[in-house]
C-alpha cells in the first residue's frame, strides 16, 4: 500500500521502485507470525520503464526501457532471495513467481490476438520442494487463476470454493486457458487455439483452420466462458 512508504520513496509513476517494495516485504515477514501468506506486486517493469540509477540497456526507446526494467527487477528478485535465505522462515516457505500478463516487447512481434502474447511464466521455488521436482519443467496449459487450486491441493486443503481454478499438477485435469483483451477473446488447450474479434465478429488466429469441428468447439467454449464469467459477476 502506498501509505506504507514515505513520500520520498514514491519516486516513479507507479510509486516505489521494486527494490524498496521487496525490502519492505522482508521487514514485514520478519515481524509476522508463521505460517503466513504474502503477496508482492512488482510494478517497475511497466511503462514508462523507469529505473533508479543508470538503465542497463539504455532508455532511448521502449524496447530498451523494457529490457532495462526487466534487468532491474530480476536483480531485485536475486537480492530479495539472497536476503530471504538468511531468515528463519525461508526453509518453510514456498515462493511462487507468476506474471499478470505478457507483453509486445522485447521482440515486438506478437499482436494482441496472438496467443504467444499471453504466454507467461509460473515458477515454484524453495527448499520445501521435493528434490525430484526441483528443476522440473511442466508443459501444461493453464492460467493465473489455476494457482489457487494447484497450491491448495499440495497442502491438502479443499479448493472447491475456487470454481474457476484447477489443479495443474493433477494428471487427470483438462488443460486449457481462457484469455481476453479489450475487444476479443481466446481459448487454448493442448493442441488447438483460436482467438476471436468480438467487434468484427471474425476469427483472428486459428492454428488448425482445417479442423472446423475443433475450431467451432473451442470458439463456442471460449464465448460461453466469457458469458458465464460476466453473468456471475453481475450477480455479485
Amino acid at each position: 500500500d502506498k501509505n506504507s512508504f514515505e513520500q520520498k520513496d514514491m519516486n516513479s509513476k507507479w510509486g516505489a521502485f521494486d527494490g524498496l517494495v521487496f525490502n519492505k516485504q522482508l521487514d514485514d515477514m520478519n515481524q509476522t507470525k508463521q505460517p503466513f501468506f504474502s503477496t508482492i506486486l512488482s510494478l517497475t517493469n511497466h511503462e514508462p520503464f523507469e529505473v533508479p540509477g543508470k538503465p542497463k540497456f539504455g532508455k532511448k526507446d521502449p524496447i530498451q526501457g523494457f529490457k532495462s526494467t526487466a534487468f532491474y527487477t530480476d536483480s531485485c528478485i536475486n537480492s530479495y532471495l539472497t536476503e530471504a535465505k538468511k531468515q528463519a522462515w525461508y526453509k518453510n516457505t514456498l515462493f511462487i513467481f507468476i506474471a499478470d500478463h505478457g507483453h509486445l516487447f522485447p521482440k515486438n512481434k506478437h499482436e494482441i490476438s496472438d496467443p504467444q502474447r499471453y504466454h507467461i511464466p509460473l515458477i515454484f521455488y524453495g527448499d520445501v520442494i521435493k528434490d525430484e521436482f526441483k528443476g522440473k519443467k511442466i508443459d501444461k496449459v493453464g492460467s493465473q487463476q489455476d494457482v489457487a487450486a494447484t497450491l491448495l491441493a499440495q497442502l491438502n486443503i479443499p479448493h472447491q470454493d475456487f470454481l474457476w481454478s484447477k489443479n495443474l499438477l493433477n494428471p487427470y485435469t483438462k488443460h486449457f486457458a481462457f484469455f481476453s483483451w479489450d475487444n476479443g477473446l481466446g481459448f487454448i488447450n493442448d493442441d488447438h487455439c483460436v482467438t476471436f474479434d468480438n467487434i468484427g465478429k471474425n476469427i483472428l488466429y486459428n492454428n488448425k483452420p482445417q479442423d472446423k469441428e475443433k475450431t467451432n468447439t473451442n470458439l463456442t467454449t471460449g464465448q460461453s466462458y466469457l458469458q458465464t464469467v460476466y453473468q456471475q459477476f453481475i450477480k455479485l
